[in-house]
């Protein structure tokens, strides 16, 4: 079952509008294992597909795809999806955006022009490619993984998984316990709401934990780290460069020296103006408005 449709008229925009799918059953014996829609725009100028799409399968399987193509180069593959409603839009040289999913999604995208996506409800799973994309996690526990652009992912309401990969990424943890890890270049992570997990990666970092329990990771390369409201843990490992702690409250926050240290007898301090610098397994920690004397005691450390 296949249709096709070529139209214009003096280069004004053509609206094509399927206004239903005949109903078609197979039986179970059938090799039949593959339904698809296919829209390809020839010009690259604007392709929109909208619908209510449902199916009834009588086994313990289904399977959605929904592909976009700029009539050479497959763009996106969506599949796995839920789908009550999907709305479509590609513009050449612009944005293209996408808003679907109900359910548990899993989506693939590979765009140069840039993405946004936003995930409205289920636990799902989202990749990134070579764009500068926008991706929001919806009610579930997402998965958001951004690509070789500059990305912005956001996490909503459900314990979400962020990841930066390539490029200058911003991402924002939602309400939940998220885990928020940034990749190879200089990313700036939020935590927000609830008691996050944050990793700075290889870059020069910016992480702020926001209002719950949060864990603040720098990583290699020279950080910036607030906590935030809450009594936070800053964690360090042997070789993690120089890092700035913005906020620490003492007997409140922690510093965790995971390796370079294995107690106080292995941390050196220097007071510098208003500030405290902390040295241990070529690491430097700067800890901003503090003193030696409030510093330089066990209960502000773990090992």
């Amino acid at each position: 079952m296949a249709n096709a449709f070529i139209g214009g008229l003096n280069g004004a925009p053509t609206l094509i509008r399927l206004l239903a799918f005949e109903k078609f059953d197979e039986p179970a014996s059938t090799e039949y294992d593959s339904f698809s829609i296919e829209m390809t725009a020839l010009d690259g100028s604007v392709l929109t597909l909208t619908g209510n799409f449902t199916s009834t399968l009588e086994s313990d399987w289904e399977i959605y795809s929904l592909s976009y193509s700029d009539g050479d180069t497959s763009l996106a593959s969506i599949s796995g999806f839920a789908l009550p409603y999907a709305e479509y839009e590609a513009m050449s040289g612009k944005q293209l955006m996408k808003s679907l999913f109900s359910g548990d999604d899993d989506i693939s995208l590979n765009l140069g022009t840039g993405l946004e996506i936003r995930s409205l409800a289920g636990d799902d799973v989202v990749r990134l490619g070579t764009g500068n994309d926008t991706a929001w996690g919806g009610a579930g526990n997402d998965t958001l993984t951004g690509g070789e652009g500059d990305d912005r992912l956001l996490g909503g309401r459900g314990r979400d998984l962020l990841r930066g990969e390539d490029g200058s990424d911003e991402l924002i943890g939602g309400g939940g316990r998220d885990k928020i890890a940034g990749g190879s270049e200089n990313d700036t992570l939020f935590g927000n709401k609830g008691s996050d997990k944050l990793f700075g990666g290889s870059g020069n970092d910016t992480l702020q934990g926001g209002g719950g329990q949060d864990t603040l990771t720098g990583g290699q390369s020279d950080d910036l780290l607030t906590g935030g409201a809450g009594a936070d843990v800053f964690m360090f490992r042997r070789n993690d460069h120089t890092d700035v702690i913005t906020d620490f409250e003492i007997g409140i926050d922690k510093i965790h020296v995971k390796s370079g240290a294995s107690g106080m007898n292995g941390v050196d301090f220097d007071q510098q103006g208003e500030d405290v610098f902390v040295y241990f397994g070529n690491v430097t920690v700067t800890v901003q408005n503090t003193t030696v004397e409030q510093l330089d005691d066990g209960s502000n450390f773990l090992f």
